[in-house]
């Protein structure tokens, strides 16, 4: 699915999709199943709103201007992103692992840290996680 040209929002829903943002600024919903999605120019949003996203690849990230949208998941979730920061810290629930030249997004669904799975919520291909910073996240 290709946005071309004007802002578009593109959800890929269930299934193995191919979503291409284009020129302006876009949303990409990857949805179930394992997602290529390329932002292309503008600020683009990745929003995650499921934990079995299933570990979507982002091939052109952009951390100078786009965004990862974690707040349908987290609410979703029932983590109160309100609390990141005062009682709890978003790498309790965030990972942001450097594999090679990528850069891994983890979840921990319950933030304990302890005996808990971390779920692949995506790849971000070419991007060092020292560069991802708060003004990439939306979380609310």
């Amino acid at each position: 699915m290709d946005g071309g040209t004007g802002d578009d929002w593109l959800d890929g829903s269930a299934g193995k999709d191919n979503l291409i943002g284009g020129s302006s600024d876009d949303v990409l919903i990857g949805g179930a199943g394992v997602d290529k999605l390329t932002c292309g120019a503008g600020i683009d949003q990745i929003v995650l709103n499921r934990l079995n996203a299933g570990g979507d690849i982002v091939t052109d990230f952009n951390v100078a201007e786009d965004l990862l949208n974690f707040s349908k998941l987290f609410s979703r979730l029932n983590i109160d992103s309100s609390a990141i920061g005062k009682t709890t810290q978003l790498g309790d629930y965030l990972k942001f692992e450097q594999l090679g030249a990528n850069t891994v997004v983890k979840l921990d669904a319950d933030g304990s840290g302890v005996n808990t799975s971390l779920t692949t919520l995506m790849t971000l291909q070419n991007v060092q996680s020292s560069s991802i910073t708060a003004k990439n996240l939306v979380l609310v």
